[in-house]
């Protein structure tokens, strides 16, 4: 997929507009470590705070924002990453 850029717009709406709470968090440091540091970045670690082992691309499905999606996917998140309660 071609490289999506992740943009401060991206950032400032999980921050600001997106659900409240822990997913809230963990998508937007996500997003930002893969926009100023990616090389630091595991895009496939999961979300250890729940107990739910979610990935980003779980919390960016759960946006309905293709473009955070596609970021993500661009920059190789798992498509078939399961979670707790799938696996």
């Amino acid at each position: 997929p071609q490289l999506i850029p992740i943009t401060e717009e991206m950032i400032r709406f999980v921050k600001e507009q997106w659900q409240t709470g822990y997913p809230r968090a963990y998508l937007a440091d996500m997003l930002r470590l893969l926009k100023d540091k990616p090389s630091k970045a595991d895009i496939n670690a999961k979300d250890s705070s729940t107990g739910e082992k979610m990935t980003a691309l779980h919390y960016a499905a759960m946006t309905g924002r293709d473009d955070i999606v596609q970021a993500l996917l661009a920059r190789g998140a798992q498509v078939d990453a399961l979670d707790n309660d799938h696996g």
